[in-house]
């Protein structure tokens, strides 16, 4: 098999015309790149189209008689200062017949281009392993992603748990758009997997020998699925503390400002009654002591007494 990353007109005209299976690997291609490639290849005009049209974020396949296009993605190395979701992936377009496969992609993909070194250096495999081990490869992409949101998730609830700040509310919200982007994307290649494993069989031409293999991509996004769905349930109770610690947060403030209340309340009594200036006051607080006695002492005996209810409530309790 011959592993290619130019498109060279010559090469790949005398590949196809000797019948050889090649990988055509093409990182931002022109228009002009594209429609050379459609002639190469025999494409069909719709096929082009979708080439170097946006899908949404979804994956999806096509049949074109005897080749079929892919939309598959891969994972972007998680950066917590990312601005949208959007960033986390790379889309990859696959045209996949019995005597090529291309990928077509705008961004450089680092686990990609380690899987077309290693068959540039002499890696075997059949046909149908070469398409096997670019969508396993693709699909592996997501796991360390994952593993790093899921450790970012652990850092967030412990400092949740120390600081309830709203920084950390906005982060549990950009880590949730992340999950839900990508839900949907490991959802739609999980939903759509099955039936590349159905159509590659009808491929003409196709050497197939590793169906067993593509169950086993499967299983990864069933657990890539399963992962987001805990890290999203985890999240939910990072929010259940956030929202827990500020709510006992303010329970201890509003305790704090209740007891200066309460203790207030008595001296405001006693210092409005001693304002009211009765005659008995005026003849008997007359002096120092007697101010000290009447005015200061009775402020200081009902906190006293303020004091000991309390502490016998909380016994009590």
């Amino acid at each position: 098999m011959q592993v290619l990353s130019t498109l060279d007109e010559s090469q790949i005209s005398d590949l196809r015309g000797r019948d050889e299976f090649f990988w055509l690997d093409l990182m931002g291609p022109s228009i002009s790149d594209l429609e050379t490639l459609a002639r190469l290849l025999e494409l069909d005009p719709l096929a082009i189209d979708d080439l170097h049209d946006p899908s949404g974020y979804r994956a999806r396949l096509q049949p074109y008689g005897d080749y079929m296009q892919i939309v598959y993605f891969a994972a972007r190395p998680h950066q917590k200062e990312a601005e949208s979701p959007e960033q986390l992936m790379i889309e990859m377009k696959l045209l996949v017949s019995g005597g090529y496969v291309v990928t077509v992609h705008s961004e450089p993909c680092d686990t990609l281009d380690e899987l077309r070194n290693r068959f540039e250096r002499g890696e075997k495999g059949s046909e149908e392993f070469v398409v096997f081990k670019i969508l396993d490869t693709l699909t592996d992409s997501f796991f360390p992603v994952m593993s790093e949101i899921g450790d970012e998730i652990d850092e967030l609830e412990e400092e949740v748990i120390k600081v309830a700040d709203e920084s950390e509310l906005e982060r549990s919200r950009h880590i949730k758009r992340e999950l839900i982007f990508l839900r949907t994307t490991i959802n739609s290649q999980r939903d759509l997997f099955g039936r590349i494993t159905e159509e590659i069989e009808t491929l003409p031409g196709l050497e197939q020998d590793t169906k067993d293999y593509f169950r086993n991509t499967y299983d990864h996004l069933i657990r890539l699925s399963e992962l987001n769905d805990n890290y999203r349930e985890l999240l939910a109770s990072v929010r259940d503390i956030y929202v827990s610690t500020v709510s006992n947060r303010l329970n201890e403030i509003m305790k704090r400002l209740t007891v200066v209340a309460t203790l207030f309340l008595p001296l405001t009594f006693i210092t409005g009654f001693f304002g009211q200036n009765f005659a008995w006051m005026v003849r008997h607080v007359d002096s120092f002591a007697s101010f000290l006695a009447f005015g200061v002492g009775s402020c200081l005996a009902a906190i006293v007494i303020f004091v000991v209810l309390v502490r016998r409530s909380e016994t009590i309790r």
